[in-house]
């Protein structure tokens, strides 16, 4: 299964194939994005993207490489809330007057 199917995938399928090596973290990383991209013009769900995640993705890959173990979450792609105050990224609680929050 390649391009927007594995956006639809779930949770548990979705981990279990990135730690037995069937889809890389990037791959699902680049679906993902590709479905943001796709839709988020219409629905305006997704304000502010990550500019570390491929780096992640990349670093979860190479652990995989090495034969680590990954956690239970591996490689699944996760949405925060944008009222929900995170390290590193924007955070508008929705409102313009915090659009560089």
């Amino acid at each position: 299964m390649t391009g927007a199917g594995l956006a639809w995938l779930p949770a548990a399928e979705l981990t279990r194939r990135v730690a037995a090596g069937e889809l890389s973290p990037t791959e699902v990383l680049e679906v993902h994005l590709a479905q943001i991209d796709r839709h988020n013009k219409t629905i305006n769900a997704v304000v502010t993207l990550s500019d570390r995640a491929f780096a992640e993705a990349r670093a979860l890959e190479d652990c995989i490489s090495r034969g680590e173990v990954p956690g239970p979450l591996c490689g699944l792609p996760v949405g925060i809330k944008d009222v929900t105050e995170t390290a590193g990224l924007r955070t508008t609680y929705g409102s313009p007057l915090y659009a560089d929050h």
